[in-house]
């Protein structure tokens, strides 16, 4: 074909493939192990968001693993796939499922945080560790099945030893191809997008939320205002019990203040993690958007005349494919990042792992 020619005679592809792929699978590998620990630990895992985010990260883990057969096929053994049509099969499984699951658990935790700011008591008291699970395996388990045709029965290793599907399915994998477009990119799209919007909306137009910010005049002056440790908890409990009467007539008044500074606390602690979601979910989007957006194209233009599409492929068309396919890549890697610059609560529980492995160490 013209385009495997481009590939093997164009210098800037092979240096992406060498270079820029396997850093990426690297990146992708231990960045999300380590998301997946943290938001296991038992600070992070009574949240309803975590057990979504714990999978997020677990599907990347899969996804990442993944590209490094088709890094080792594309760069050192071009015939990698001779004779081992499972692992074709396997690796294309993997990576339908795994992007699949990406997209999704994106869709459900931007889901819960509507729920959470929207309706914040029936969140508190409905939205469990166990909801979220039973979420988890509803979407899971359809997936689970859907793909298992396109990547077990019309896929295969062809004579040259590249992994490709099956030239008998080719009419039947379009359909496919169309589905996998709609459920993995534009449904969510649409879903996340407006609900984002709406998210945003009603954290600005809340009284509380003007009350506590705005008023203020700064987030660090309500950050300062609600800063309660259990240390200070038991620290005033003992004051009030060595307080004499008198000073025990004002303790209604001091309850009330520190139960709007909880109010504060409350408020400010549900901004930070919208944001940080917030950033995952459009981050997200718009690295996988442009992708999908142009194998729509490019899948329409085949059904209209298949021919005269193989002549006008050009190096232009497959600079900018191949540009866009390793954009997406990046959404599997670096949540890390976003969590550590967004998430305070992710913060914490990393130091607390790293500083609990020094002290067992010493």
């Amino acid at each position: 074909m013209n385009q495997t020619s481009y590939y093997t005679h164009s210098a800037f592809i092979q240096y992406l493939q060498l270079v820029f792929v396997p850093c990426l699978a690297l990146l992708g590998i231990c960045g999300n192990i380590i998301c997946a620990i943290v938001f296991n630990t038992k600070p992070l895992r009574r949240h309803c968001s975590s057990s979504f985010l714990s999978l997020l990260a677990v599907s990347d883990v899969l996804f990442s693993l993944d590209l490094l057969p088709g890094w080792i096929n594309s760069c050192f053994v071009r015939s990698s796939y001779s004779g081992a049509d499972l692992i074709c099969k396997i690796q294309n499984y993997i990576s339908f499922v795994a992007s699949f699951l990406h997209i999704w658990m994106v869709l459900a935790f931007t889901a819960e945080r509507f729920f959470a700011v929207n309706f914040p008591l029936k969140h508190m008291s409905k939205c469990t560790p166990r909801i979220s699970h039973i979420i988890i395996l509803i979407i899971m388990i359809p997936v689970i099945v859907f793909y298992i045709y396109p990547s077990f029965f019309a896929s295969e290793v062809d004579l040259y030893g590249q992994c490709r599907e099956k030239k008998s399915h080719v009419h039947y994998l379009n359909h496919i191809n169309i589905v996998d477009t709609i459920m993995t990119m534009f449904l969510p799209f649409i879903f996340v997008s407006i609900v984002n919007i709406l998210i945003i909306k009603k954290l600005f137009y809340s009284n509380t939320f003007r009350q506590h910010v705005f008023e203020n005049g700064s987030s660090y002056q309500c950050r300062r205002t609600s800063y309660w440790t259990p240390y200070h908890k038991q620290s005033l409990k003992k004051v009030e019990t060595n307080r004499p009467l008198v000073e025990k007539s004002t303790a209604p008044i001091h309850r009330k203040q520190h139960g709007s500074d909880s109010t504060g606390q409350h408020i400010l602690a549900e901004l930070r993690l919208t944001k940080m979601l917030l950033a995952i979910s459009l981050t997200c989007l718009s690295l996988n958007f442009p992708s999908y957006y142009v194998r729509l194209i490019v899948f329409y233009q085949q059904t209209q005349d298949n021919f005269k599409q193989t002549q006008k492929y050009s190096t232009f068309a497959l600079y900018r494919d191949v540009l866009l396919h390793y954009m997406s890549y990046l959404s599997y890697s670096i949540n890390i990042f976003i969590y550590i610059l967004c998430g305070a609560n992710f913060r914490r529980a990393l130091k607390r792992i790293f500083f609990r492995k020094k002290t067992n160490f010493q």
